[in-house]
């Protein structure tokens, strides 16, 4: 081991990063030492545009010199803003407080996002906009890429629904739900990709499927779609840069093609309906014949609201296993995945071409041993189905829609179904794990288990209340009570900077917010805006990933919000009591009356809202 090594460079949280929002990034490193009560005393970061060897300086690199400073997180860059597509190469050297110098890291870089897009939306004309439950459609664009050395290829790509993204029959990337859940209305994220690995001399295919996601399929607990847009379009763009200076462009527009495939629906509420015997094989890949296919239609939709991907994205994380399969009293097949869970099943299968296999899910079972889903309410059939093809063997698992269970029914099986056959597949958002908690009493130590399964199944993508029922929402009292307790599991700072950009989009000019962000509450019994705790994590979530991780930026970029929502509720205040206005006041506690139909707890709402005003401000 070395005396003093730098190790782990990050911007931005992450590792080595393409397609940054940011034009100050901040960078962040770690140091080791084989002594005791080392800290840094300097550091000096090198950086250039170029991967040369930044250990010989040249006109092509800066140096800062050295910085008398502790800090090791949070250092902004030392350069210029960034440019459109610029890449940063850096290396960190550092000096201790016994005067060792460290030998200067290994290089990382970052990049910067595009500026200005030259893609068009596009959509598939045979996707019906009047249906809640659509089929998915699947677009191609076949290119050329000559015999040329490449230096970079990169896919800047977006959707209003959800995406899938293909090069040459390859998926290119594992992200899932992309391009994420935002307030559409304001901002549509894009993400990044590196082509270099699949691309090749000759016919190239990019290729993606659509699905509706938030922005147009079924969400929330109010039967609502189409709350953003009743159009599933794509935005792709690929720049391929040659080493010998030139540049090719493939962006979505006319010229691309479509044609319905085997997705007849996948809804992240109602599931998904995939029919194999609709699979269009080589779809995706060069030598596929596509002039059977329809034109796709340019949309005339706004690229004003794009911007870069923020924060890890929603991964598969693990595989489990179930455990038995049980025939419950009411005689119905039931398989125990032995953990609650939120994702969804890969199933293994044989039959006759037209049988189906169809399951839905659910968290418990009753009383008794039966299959229970009450609790899901109307708006979540929380059902996938897949008919087969007649191929010696098959597999199934959905695109687009995720499911809370731990149970699941069989409704329809072509035969017998055993437990190899079946796999459960799990997936949040790709959180780096910071803290852990152990003890010597073992309900308390699970205790913490169930505690970061419950923050697994809820962090896929915003801070939901649930993972399982027709709601599955971004509740803003939910996510501040939990956000100190889940930063202390992981790391959430990328993850809450993210939604936090989504709430101040979504608060309204008197500094009033809403209890759900993003919001598309509307036809509610209570107000869609409002309430203290719900409106006062406008201030305790900043606060807190500050208080956590040292994160000074969130409180500057979120002040003008914080400020906002104090003064809106001190507005509504009498002598220094909160008065006038909605509450939920101590929700759902549990010292109301038992024959009592009210969600409300016993405490007065107004001391409820009080005391959050005092602790916010």
């Amino acid at each position: 081991m070395k005396k003093l090594e730098v190790y782990d460079l990050r911007c931005e949280y992450l590792i080595n990063p393409i397609g940054l929002e940011e034009n100050k990034p901040r960078l962040f490193w770690k140091l080791k030492s084989i002594s005791k009560n080392i800290v840094q005393k300097k550091y000096r970061i090198i950086y250039s545009n170029e991967l040369v060897d930044l250990n010989k300086l040249s006109d092509k690199c800066f140096d800062t010199d050295w910085i008398i400073s502790d800090q090791s997180t949070h250092v902004p860059y030392p350069g210029g803003a960034l440019n459109s597509e610029e890449r940063i190469f850096w290396q960190v050297q550092i000096e201790d407080n016994t005067g060792n110098i460290s030998e200067i890291s290994a290089p990382a870089f970052f990049e910067s996002g595009m500026k200005k897009w030259q893609a068009h939306w596009i959509s598939s004309p045979q996707v019906p906009k009047d249906k809640a439950l659509r089929p998915s459609p699947l677009l191609r664009k076949s290119f050329l890429i000559p015999e040329k050395k490449i230096k970079r290829a990169r896919l800047y790509s977006s959707a209003r629904g959800l995406y899938s993204s293909f090069l040459n029959g390859e998926k290119v990337t594992e992200a899932l739900f992309t391009p994420g859940c935002t307030n559409y209305k304001d901002r549509i994220l894009y993400q990044t990709y590196d082509l270099g690995p699949i691309l090749r001399s000759g016919e190239n295919v990019i290729a993606a499927s659509l699905g509706t996601g938030w922005y147009a399929g079924n969400y929330g607990y109010e039967g609502l779609w189409n709350i953003y847009g009743d159009t599933l379009a794509l935005l792709s763009e690929i720049h391929i840069d040659f080493e010998d200076g030139s540049r090719l462009t493939v962006c979505s527009d006319d010229s691309w093609k479509t044609s319905l495939g085997p997705i007849e629906y996948s809804d992240i509420n109602m599931g998904e309906s995939y029919n194999a015997g609709k699979e269009i094989p080589g779809w995706n890949s060069p030598d596929f014949d596509d002039t059977l296919w329809m034109n796709v239609v340019e949309e005339d939709l706004s690229l004003d609201l794009l911007q870069g991907h923020q924060g890890e994205y929603v991964q598969r994380i693990k595989e489990i296993k179930p455990i038995e399969i049980i025939k419950s009293p009411a005689a119905e097949i039931i398989i125990n995945m032995g953990q609650n869970m939120v994702g969804w099943l890969k199933v293994r299968i044989k039959g006759k071409a037209g049988d189906r296999l169809s399951f839905d899910f659910a968290e418990v079972l009753d009383k008794e041993g039966n299959f229970y889903t009450e609790n899901l309410r109307g708006n979540a059939d929380m059902k996938d189905t897949y008919t087969l093809k007649g191929a010696p063997e098959e597999f199934f698992e959905p695109s687009f829609t995720f499911h809370g269970f731990q149970y699941v029914r069989i409704l329809e099986h072509p035969g017998d179904i055993e437990l190899d056959d079946i796999t459960g597949v799990i997936i949040h958002s790709d959180m780096e794990q910071t803290g852990e908690f152990k003890c010597s009493d073992p309900m308390i130590s699970q205790l913490q288990k169930n505690i970061e399964w419950g923050q697994r199944g809820n962090f896929l993508d915003i801070p939901t209340d649930c993972p399982q029922r027709d709601e599955r929402l971004g509740w803003t009292g939910d996510a501040q009570v939990f956000i100190r307790t889940g930063s202390f599991n992981f790391n959430t700072a990328p993850f809450f900077t993210k939604w936090l950009r989504d709430m101040a989009s979504e608060q309204l000019e008197n500094g009033n917010l809403p209890v759900v962000v993003p919001n598309i509450l509307g036809g509610m019994n209570h107000p869609p805006y409002g309430s203290a705790a719900w409106g006062d994590a406008s201030i305790i979530c900043p606060w807190t990933i500050y208080d956590c991780f040292g994160d000074k930026r969130i409180l500057e970029e979120q002040y003008p919000m914080m400020v906002a929502w104090n003064e809106y509720v001190t507005g509504k205040t009498v002598d220094n009591i909160c008065k006038n206005d909605f509450h939920f006041g101590d929700w759902l506690a549990l010292d109301q009356p038992a024959d009592s139909p009210s969600c409300f707890g016993g405490t007065e709402k107004e001391q409820v809202a009080t005391a959050f005003y005092a602790y916010s401000t």
